[in-house]
């Protein structure tokens, strides 16, 4: 990969920035602690967002609180850890793969079958390294890819990509399908440093392409956000996650109205004049 000298100097930066905060705090929580309460966190907001009533922001920080209580920790020392977190995003990208490999753990322990890993499909074409900074020509990221029969109905798309920074704004992954129906899942953005998003597909369509738009609200003051780690991968189809689509959203497009097209029989039958005699 080549670098600017802009680029070179960027890069010094934030590796002279990491190291210089890689030493942990007594007061910051372990790893082992923090990736059990980021999954299990994962969990509570996942239950959250496909719940059929409206969620409101008071329900949802209790359901943080109660799984910080069970992990025997209070707001003050998440919340000093995550800042932490965000001084050190290497770290931060660590445990969040640490807590990833809790999930699975979780999975495997409700679902009763072994995890295999194995190399999952990954329909990003382009860079997995990006930087949106407020000169970019757009503050965010705007992606259309076709599928080239990559994506088997009923599939899930799990859109995932990981910042330098906390980030706000809004994040958007769908699909259109070969009839012109589109469905899509949107998450809003409140200062995150990674992106997970899974969209499922529809059983009885046939995917064309995979569209997406992340929109960043808090490029300020100059400062460019860095994002890697970037994938859009298929994973197979899975019934006990299936009804999660119930969050997403279906666009089906507006039909056009046929026009009319008269009787021509009707027509000459209306237009010759029947002349009865006696």
């Amino acid at each position: 990969m080549r670098f600017t000298t802009f680029g070179r100097i960027v890069l010094i930066s934030l590796i002279t920035a990491v190291s210089g905060c890689t030493k942990r705090p007594s007061g910051v929580v372990s790893d082992s602690r923090m990736a059990k309460v980021i999954a299990e966190l994962e969990i509570s907001e996942a239950w959250l967002n496909t719940s059929s009533s409206v969620v409101n922001d008071s329900q949802r920080e209790a359901a943080k609180e109660y799984v910080l209580q069970k992990n025997g920790l209070t707001v003050a020392e998440f919340d000093s850890t995550m800042v932490w977190y965000g001084k050190n995003p290497d770290a931060y990208y660590e445990v969040c793969d640490k807590a990833q490999k809790v999930l699975a753990q979780l999975q495997k322990k409700t679902s009763g079958r072994n995890i295999v890993q194995e190399s999952v499909p990954n329909l990003w074409p382009y860079s997995q390294m990006l930087r949106i900074s407020p000169q970019s020509a757009s503050d965010g990221v705007i992606f259309s890819i076709e599928s080239n029969n990559e994506v088997p109905s009923g599939s899930a798309l799990r859109f995932m990509m990981k910042f330098n920074r906390a980030v706000g704004g809004d994040a958007k992954i769908g699909v259109e399908y070969e009839d012109g129906v589109s469905e899509f899942i949107s998450r809003r953005l409140s200062e995150n440093m990674r992106i997970d998003i899974t969209l499922y597909t529809d059983t009885g369509r046939v995917v064309k392409r995979v569209f997406g738009n992340i929109a960043l609200n808090n490029l300020r003051h100059n400062i460019a956000s860095w994002s890697d780690s970037i994938a859009v991968n298929v994973l197979p189809y899975d019934s006990t996650k299936y009804y999660s689509r119930h969050s997403q959203h279906v666009v089906v497009p507006a039909r056009r109205k046929k026009k009319e097209v008269a009787d021509s029989l009707r027509t000459v039958k209306d237009s010759v004049a029947v002349k009865v005699t006696d």
